[in-house]
């Protein structure tokens, strides 16, 4: 439904626009670029009482990391009380580089990978879904400045899903600290030759529907450990990028489809 919310369309006096908006976080709302083309599905984030634009063209699938980031100030007041505000333009510039990091992250892997193409906005319309995908692979891809990120049980559950209805294999990508990767993949998919390549270590997380991606466990993966993740859905092997580079260029073209989405 939304409500509906006017924005100024530049930083001059001139005319606001009435549009339709939705809450995104107290003092700021969420709507469709009102300068994009029909077909396109890039946001801008609003703040409501003025109409002022805090971030503009955002990928509907960077909104959860950029709604985390902009949380950590308040958006109720007035532009006067943050316009200023050194912790108000940091938090707009951190949100802005998540943008332009996450777009970079799905580009690249898309290249990485035999026949690998970005989906359109970021997976998240109908029938183009996840960020990545390949003839084999159906790649969630994640990436964030901390030093650690939480990969949801409820997530790899869904993307594993999505991927077996199309006959591929799902890659949940996780780049901590900007700078290493992470790759997590069904444990059942990985040949036993790359696991005893690997230093693999087990770790239970039947009583908790989380497991934390940390930077030291990315920097150890780069030299090739690896860390079995055990949920009460499912295992799932989660080791270095580069290994899972050679690992798909070696990954038996029978155990997945070619067949488009």
């Amino acid at each position: 439904m939304g409500i509906r919310v006017e924005i100024l369309l530049t930083d001059e006096a001139v005319e606001p626009k009435s549009v339709r908006a939705t809450p995104y976080l107290p003092g700021l709302v969420l709507h469709r670029a009102p300068d994009c083309s029909p077909g396109a599905s890039l946001m801008n984030v609003t703040h409501s009482r003025s109409g002022l634009a805090v971030l503009t063209h955002v990928d509907p699938g960077q909104l959860a990391e950029v709604k985390a980031v902009l949380s950590g100030v308040s958006w109720t007041g007035l532009p006067e009380d943050f316009c200023g505000s050194d912790a108000h333009w940091a938090a707009v510039e951190n949100a802005m580089s998540i943008a332009k990091r996450s777009k970079s992250q799905e580009l690249r892997i898309a290249h990485d990978l035999e026949g690998g193409r970005r989906q359109p906005a970021s997976g998240s319309r109908w029938g183009a879904r996840r960020d990545v995908v390949t003839p084999l692979f159906c790649i969630e891809a994640k990436t964030t400045v901390s030093d650690r990120y939480a990969v949801q049980e409820k997530d790899l559950v869904y993307l594993t899903r999505q991927a077996n209805t199309r006959g591929r294999v799902p890659a949940y990508i996780v780049e901590v600290a900007g700078r290493e990767e992470v790759v997590l993949l069904p444990y059942y998919e990985v040949d036993r030759e790359t696991l005893e390549a690997l230093q693999v270590r087990d770790v239970a997380c039947y009583t908790k529907k989380s497991f934390s991606v940390t930077e030291d466990l990315a920097v150890a993966a780069v030299d090739g450990a690896a860390v079995a993740v055990s949920f009460a859905s499912g295992k799932w092997l989660a080791f270095g990028y580069a290994n899972f580079r050679k690992y798909a260029r070696v990954f038996p073209s029978e155990s997945s489809s070619a067949a488009d989405d």
